[in-house]
């Protein structure tokens, strides 16, 4: 139950998502792959969680986020050099 539920169920998500996201950006997701696992399974499984692995979700999720935060920092003024040159 816990493999279908957190696995496969979780892998089929992320496969559908890379038909409309980038691979760049699909990596950082896959990261947190390991807090949505513990999430499904504390919320439809009645799995305990310790104090340890709610501190490494919340670290693997603040990671991911200050990723995504500088990537899209770096993306962005790229992006509007190309404008202005084009102009």
């Amino acid at each position: 139950m816990m493999a279908c539920l957190s696995g496969l169920a979780g892998m089929w998500f992320y496969y559908q998502g890379l038909r409309y996201i980038p691979a760049r950006r699909a990596t950082l997701v896959e990261l947190t792959f390991p807090v949505f696992a513990a999430t499904v399974n504390w919320m439809f499984l009645g799995q305990t969680l310790s104090f340890y692995q709610i501190v490494g979700g919340l670290v693997l999720l603040t990671g991911n986020l200050g990723l995504q935060l500088r990537e899209n920092k770096v993306v962005q003024p790229a992006s509007a050099t190309l404008t202005k040159q084009q102009a």
